[in-house]
């Protein structure tokens, strides 16, 4: 009997978006949302992300995609990729899970060998709860989903990561 594929690892840290050190940063955006949320980044892109926003060449509908490199050599990652996420409202663990796949699975296109996923839970339950290990959970399973179509990239041998975007005095 074969023995099982061995699958890329997954780590998650928690800290500023500026220090992943991957080559695709992977960042769910909603529908309407500014980028004055991210303003750092969108510095750190020379303004494409807000140009993109603008122009409405990205909206944040449901699985766009739009990559844009970081001209900021102070920051880790090489690239940045915004996948709509939909409405806030709307943003569920099962959305995240699908929405990793499709990043990873477009990473893979791109030939990109490390991937950071940032995860954002959406709004909070009425009571105000997150279930952040759940949204932590789908966001794994997303990735490691892509991996099943090993047979189309044999070689590709990356690691994926899984960021958090929340910095670590911001969150339990």
């Amino acid at each position: 009997m074969p023995a099982p594929p061995q699958l890329a690892a997954i780590a998650s840290q928690s800290g500023s978006l500026q220090s992943v050190d991957v080559d695709l940063l992977v960042l769910p955006w909603f529908e309407g949302e500014s980028s004055s949320s991210f303003e750092a980044l969108d510095r750190a892109a020379a303004g494409e992300v807000s140009r993109a926003l603008e122009t409405r060449e990205f909206t944040g509908k449901p699985f766009e995609f739009f990559v844009t490199p970081i001209v900021d050599r102070t920051w880790s990652p090489r690239r940045v990729a915004l996948i709509g996420a939909g409405r806030e409202a709307a943003f569920a663990s099962g959305i995240a899970r699908r929405l990793a796949t499709a990043a990873g699975l477009n990473g893979r296109t791109r030939r990109v060998a490390r991937i950071g996923f940032v995860m954002r839970p959406g709004q909070g339950t009425a009571s105000g709860d997150v279930d952040v290990a759940g949204f932590v959970q789908a966001i794994a399973e997303g990735l490691k989903f892509m991996e099943l179509h090993r047979k189309l990239w044999p070689a590709w041998e990356g690691v994926t990561e899984i960021r958090p975007m929340y910095e670590e005095n911001e969150h339990p």
